[in-house]
């Protein structure tokens, strides 16, 4: 079906590195900045955008196509990304030198490329900035290493728990712009259609072909209620920002059906900006 690989990294500072707003940001622009060079376009810079590959005579022996890696130009809606981060633990703020870790969730037929993903973070290290202020070799890579890898059919088929209510931890929830700026609100059922779709998404571009993706996993009714605790829309930053939903939501009814998907949406991520580390959360079933 797809396979989830979760990469520990380990970052050694050497020389004082600063996020002034989600690290996350800084992260995943500096990977796909160093992933760039897997572009096979003739006569593009290291620091050069990639334009449309339209019409690129090259684009079948091209990883940084086969990745779904931005184009400046996208010729449709983006493509899911390959990876997201998992820099819940990194702080918005000042790492003046030692070890700073994270992860990296690549999925499916990109877990192929792994190699791939480790040699951009040495570059990253080597010959690019990362943070405010920062300066190329910076920091050095010390480590890249599996920690465990997760294939999706095991948690869809697996026999589901009975659950009658869970609360979900959310961190960082990037939602549709047009959701923001009002009060606390996510329904079952629009969380069920975010993992859905996200599962689809990913299934299409890094799996196998399975029914899984196109079931009815979302049941007409299960009698939900919703309640938020301590619950807010919170911003990223200044300049280039982002409103994100932050908090905990308590859902209540006959939540067995969907309690796997739930649990598979955990492991993907859900919402907008997954590549940068948004749309974590943790879950707690009563």
């Amino acid at each position: 079906m797809l396979s989830i690989s979760k990469y520990g990294i380990t970052l050694q500072v050497l020389r004082p590195l600063i996020f002034t707003t989600f690290p996350g940001f800084y992260l995943r622009n500096a990977l796909v900045k160093a992933l760039r060079v897997h572009c096979r376009e003739p006569g593009r810079s290291a620091d050069q955008k990639v334009i449309s590959c339209i019409g690129c005579p090259r684009i079948q022996r091209c990883i940084y196509h086969k990745l779904n890696l931005p184009v400046e130009v996208p010729e449709e809606r983006p493509a899911v990304m390959p990876f997201r981060l998992g820099v819940s633990n990194l702080i918005t703020g000042k790492y003046e030198s030692g070890l700073m870790s994270f992860e990296l969730i690549v999925f499916g037929s990109a877990n192929h490329h792994a190699g791939v993903f480790k040699e951009a973070f040495e570059a990253v290290g080597q010959t690019y900035r990362l943070g405010e202020q920062g300066q190329p070799d910076n920091f050095r890579l010390h480590s890249f290493e599996k920690v465990n890898e997760t294939e999706l059919s095991t948690l869809m088929e697996r026999p589901a728990r009975e659950c009658n209510a869970l609360q979900l931890h959310f961190r960082h929830l990037k939602l549709p712009d047009k959701r923001q700026h009002t009060n606390p609100h996510l329904p079952l059922e629009y969380l069920l259609q975010l993992t859905q779709g996200r599962l689809t998404d990913l299934m299409g571009k890094y799996g196998g072909k399975s029914g899984l993706a196109n079931a009815a996993l979302t049941p007409a009714s299960i009698g939900q209620t919703e309640q938020f605790a301590l619950c807010n829309y919170q911003y990223t930053g200044t300049g280039h920002g982002h409103w994100f939903l932050s908090g905990k939501v308590k859902y209540e009814g006959n939540l067995t059906p969907v309690v796997n998907l739930i649990e598979a949406g955990r492991h993907m991520g859900i919402g907008r900006f997954t590549s940068y580390g948004f749309g974590e959360y943790d879950i707690q079933i009563n």
